[in-house]
Formats: structure tokens, sequence, C-alpha cells
């Protein structure tokens, strides 16, 4: 792949890829957390992007070797608890060097990331942030976006706590999952200001009300 192109890859290739441009990974089943083959080898030169959702995988047949470049981010399937970790590449004859750089999730507001290496995988790891700790370093946030902030931090901990037999709402989670992909402080701001006391904030007050007092029936049991 030759700079500036990009190669879309759904499934599987044959043969090795040496990228020097753009690739991306386009798997047929994304929902399930899509892998993309390929056959040969994988080179990532300097000035290259590998382009995914933090859950699909890169697999490799061969080795992969990493001279720098970057790894590009462009979502996420769903919530992000604390500590989740995703295989993005993995090689049965090894991983050689590093990736110099990894883009978004790292630059959204409440997601932090960071990529780790093994012999033979790079993994992607994503840490949520305190949505309180984040929030007051927004600077001048109002008492009312404040205390969204802390039921909003709540409701992680309530999603992050889902060892638990209690089910949470798909649509309660997705929720969480797009707050967590705001990318600027000014959005994280006017989000957390429209969820304190109108309709949206009863709404997610409801749901941890009701989330809470199924933890505790459990808990009694």
């Amino acid at each position: 792949i030759s700079a500036p192109g990009r190669l879309l890859l759904a499934d599987a290739v044959a043969g090795s890829i040496h990228n020097s441009g753009n690739l991306q990974l386009n798997p047929d089943a994304p929902a399930a957390g899509g892998v993309v083959q390929v056959g040969g080898d994988y080179r990532h030169n300097s000035g290259a992007s590998l382009i995914l959702y933090a859950g699909d995988r890169l697999q490799v047949a061969g080795q992969a070797r990493l001279n720098g470049g970057v790894v590009s981010v462009i979502g996420k399937r769903d919530y992000v608890g604390m500590g989740q970790s995703h295989d993005i590449l993995r090689a049965s004859g090894g991983v050689s060097g590093q990736f110099a750089a990894l883009t978004a999730p790292a630059s959204t507001v409440f997601i932090d990331g960071k990529l780790e290496y093994r012999s033979d995988a790079v993994s992607l790891t994503l840490n949520r942030l305190d949505v309180v700790a984040t929030a007051t370093a927004l600077g001048s946030i109002t008492p009312a976006s404040l205390g969204s902030a802390q039921r909003l931090e709540a409701a992680f901990k309530q999603l992050d706590g889902q060892g638990s037999p209690v089910v949470v709402p798909d649509g309660f989670v997705r929720a969480a999952g797009d707050i967590q992909a705001i990318t600027s402080t000014a959005a994280a701001a006017q989000t957390l200001d429209s969820l304190s006391g109108d309709l949206h904030g009863q709404a997610l007050g409801a749901s941890l009300d009701a989330l809470a007092l199924e933890r505790g029936a459990l808990a009694r049991q």
C-alpha cells in the first residue's frame, strides 16, 4: 500500500501486506468484533496508518514487523469499562518493533487508551476516566453540570459492575457509549449541562435508581 493510498480490508488476503499508506479494517462481522486475515507477513512502515474500531483485529499468519507509524482507532463498539483490553494485532510468526503513536480514543474526553506489546500480539487497553475529575478539569463548570457528572460517574460504576446478575438495558449501555465518544471539551460541557435537571437527566436518574435497587435486592439475598 503506497502513500497516500487506502485499502479497506473486509475479510482476508492470501499474501503479505507492506503498508506505507493506510490499511483500514472493515470486517464482515463487526458486531462480533471482526477479524481480518493476512495469509503472509505484515509490514507497517514509518508514516503508515492501521485504522480500526476497538474490538477489531488483524490476524497475521506470518510475521508482523512494525517500523513506527500510527494506530488510528476511529471508534468503539460499545461502552468502555475499566481496563478493557482488545488484541488489535496477532501474528503467528511473532511481532517485532512498535507503532510510533496511537490516535483516538486517547483523544476523547472520557476515555484514555494505550498500546501494549507481547511477543505475538499488540493489544489496545482502554480505560474510562473518572467523569467528575474530568468535568472539574474542564474549568468553568456549573454546580448543575457537576451534579450531572456525579450521576454519570455513578452510572458508569454501575456498568463496570456488570459481572453481577443485574441486567443493564442495552439502550442504557449505548447511551453511555455515546457519551464516552465525545471528542471535545466544549461538547462534553454541553452534554453535562443538557443532562442537568431536564428530561434526559430525570431518565438517567430513574435508570440509576432502578439499577441500585436491583443490586441492593441481590446483595440481601
